[in-house]
């Protein structure tokens, strides 16, 4: 190949001058065009960086918008996040829920599976999860944590080991003392410890919530343990406990809510300690003061213990219809599974009472089916 400059071209001097300036322009041209091609490339390339950047980070939902940042550490009480450059703590008692960057589509859907009680489908998803797919420590124990939590909530509904999810909810707390699920995992040990009737145990777990440095934390630790305290039978022990929540200086929304639920103990209390009448003041005032769309979960156990109250006082049909509360208002039913079972334990008996066998036998075959793990499927009495 022959390779000519522009000073080799044949023709006169002119002609070689015109084709040298139009070649200086052409080469000009070029070059104003590469760079602003290389101008537009440059930021493409910025923007889908920033892009996926901002597609990578943690999610932190407290209320309103998700907080994107960094997190960086988590504890029983906070995490630690970077969030647009700086550094700060999110209390663990604010945050509705937590997405990482590039967690795995099947952790994100196991979490809205649990959240919506669909134990069994969070679980198939947990098990076809690739766990070469997990790189991030972070991401890798929220994995274990709900691998060990969901066998431990479809023991106490439809089915399971209790014992086995006991022992591995409890060997991630033992392996992870500082997960940010700490309160929660608490709480599950000793809703489990309660559905197999060992309410010690039950109220040695929920003492550890009352650790949280929260007030509306320690409020709802000293609800739990008391419910314990009565389902052993401990009334006065049980009544003191709901008393000392509801005369607590707490104001917030959530322990106003512990309120209500230590007035609801608190007339079971009564009621068992051969105050019925007592007892239904307070059920009745919480019933007839509060929204029952608003509250569905307090008011199944309200309801609930009307029935009780009114079962001290020797009412069945009254008690009946407390209870058929539960069951049959939609909202109540799905509120509180334990709620439910235990209306349909006292259907079982009372339906036998106003003579209706048949309808007894279904409400106890409900029961045993839809709550096989629940303390009431195998309660006698």
């Amino acid at each position: 190949m022959v390779h000519m400059s522009i000073g080799s071209l044949p023709g006169n001097t002119k002609e070689r001058a015109r084709l040298g300036r139009l070649a200086d322009t052409t080469s000009g041209r070029s070059r104003r065009v590469f760079s602003r091609c290389f101008v537009c490339c440059s930021l493409l390339l910025l923007t889908a960086t920033t892009w996926l950047s901002a597609q990578v980070q943690d999610q932190v939902f407290e209320s309103g918008t998700p907080t994107r940042c960094s997190i960086l550490s988590v504890s029983r009480d906070s995490l630690r996040v970077s969030d647009k450059g700086q550094q700060r703590e999110i209390p663990v008692n604010t945050i509705r829920k937590v997405v990482f960057g590039n967690e795995p589509n099947e952790l994100k859907t196991a979490r809205d599976r649990i959240r919506n009680g669909r134990y069994e489908d969070a679980l198939a998803l947990l098990q076809k999860l690739d766990p070469a797919s997990v790189k991030r420590d972070l991401v890798k124990r929220d994995v274990a944590y709900l691998k060990a939590l969901v066998p431990a909530r479809l023991a106490m509904s439809t089915s399971g080991d209790k014992k086995r999810a006991h022992d591995a909810l409890l060997g991630f707390i033992k392996s992870n003392p500082q997960t940010h699920h700490y309160y929660e995992a608490a709480q599950v040990l000793g809703d489990l410890s309660m559905s197999q009737e060992n309410y010690e145990a039950a109220a040695r777990y929920y003492a550890a919530i009352a650790n949280a440095p929260w007030e509306d934390y320690q409020m709802r630790a000293l609800v739990l343990q008391a419910r314990a305290q009565l389902a052993q039978g401990s009334f006065d022990a049980a009544l003191a406990s709901f008393e000392k929540v509801g005369s607590s200086a707490g104001n917030t929304p959530v322990a106003l809510d512990q309120k209500l639920e230590a007035a609801i103990g608190k007339a079971v209390c009564l009621a068992e300690k051969g105050q019925a009448a007592s007892g239904l003041q307070i059920v009745q005032q919480v019933i007839s003061e509060n929204d029952y769309g608003q509250k569905p979960a307090v008011f199944a156990r309200a309801y609930n213990a009307l029935g009780r109250c009114h079962l001290a006082s020797k009412n069945p049909k009254e008690a009946l219809l407390a209870f058929l509360h539960v069951h049959l208002l939609p909202k109540l039913r799905s509120a509180d599974a334990d709620a439910h079972a235990e209306a349909l334990y006292h259907l079982g008996k009372l339906w036998s009472q106003v003579n209706q066998p048949d309808r007894a036998v279904k409400a106890t075959s409900l029961l045993k089916t839809r709550y096989a793990g629940s303390v009431w499927a195998s309660k006698k009495g």
